[in-house]
């Protein structure tokens, strides 16, 4: 399930991205839209080394399971928000800050 709602916000900041390229370059789209995709890729290589043990590559026969997933895949994209914003507010006051000399 984290799969799931990582790779589908990855999905709507591409979408985001090339629809909207005005809008992607002034909030960096690419840049999240890069942490979503990798995080992305983090759960592909989770459900194939899952696979190499001989479980299911996405568990979702389990209730529980899935409950936890989802909440770690909203967890994983909340943090990504909160990673992104941190980045487009430093690099918005290292543009704004005056030069010294």
């Amino acid at each position: 399930m984290t799969l799931l709602i990582t790779g589908l916000a990855a999905v709507v900041v591409v979408v985001l991205r090339l629809g909207r390229p005005e809008v992607a370059g002034r909030w960096r789209l690419g840049l999240l839209a890069l942490v979503y995709a990798g995080a992305c890729l983090m759960w592909c290589v989770d459900g194939l080394a899952s696979l190499a043990r001989g479980g299911p590559f996405l568990d979702l026969a389990d209730r529980a399971v899935v409950g936890r997933q989802t909440w770690q895949g909203l967890s994983v994209v909340a943090l990504g928000l909160v990673a992104w914003g941190v980045v487009l507010v430093a690099g918005r006051r290292r543009r704004s800050a005056p030069r010294r000399g």
